[in-house]
């Protein structure tokens, strides 16, 4: 515990922690963690076709993507708890977790139904300089806008 204090403590990592990634640092570790993923794996990142894998019943061959899924969250959890502006917010209203819920279900619904999610339709096809990944970029942006506009005016 004290050599996690100690570290947490060293002026080096507060510098690290408390200042963000240049964008081109951060696309240089994306298509570096992806092409090892590639190589280790010998296929692209895919999220949705675990849950079905687990709901299934694991094997060997499905378990890979779930422990991916698990990773995944937990470095998302790291990175974000070790962010120095991160903070828990109170709820606001019981509307904001139904319609949450409702976001969340509706996603993951059309994720399994379209055969994946965007991890895999666009880091996956764009290490591979898929063209595919690029135009659904341009789409994923322009959804976003739409979303953050319809968000803005009914919340």
């Amino acid at each position: 515990m004290n050599k996690l204090r100690a570290l947490r403590e060293n002026e080096k990592v507060q510098k690290i922690l408390a200042s963000p990634l240049t964008y081109l640092t951060g696309a240089i570790l994306l298509g570096g963690l992806n092409i090892l993923h590639y190589i280790t794996l010998q296929s692209g990142l895919s999220v949705t076709g675990a849950f079905y894998a687990f709901i299934n019943g694991l094997d060997s061959v499905t378990l890979g993507p779930t422990l991916q899924n698990v990773a995944l969250f937990l470095g998302a959890l790291i990175a974000a708890l070790s962010c120095a502006k991160f903070r828990f917010r109170k709820i606001k209203s019981a509307k904001q977790v139904i319609t949450s819920v409702i976001g969340g279900l509706l996603m993951g619904y059309g994720a399994g139904i379209a055969g994946g999610c965007n991890i895999s339709a666009f880091f996956s096809a764009a290490a591979s300089l898929s063209l595919s990944g690029w135009v659904f970029l341009i789409f994923l942006f322009a959804g976003a806008f739409l979303g953050i506009k319809i968000l803005y005016k009914f919340l």
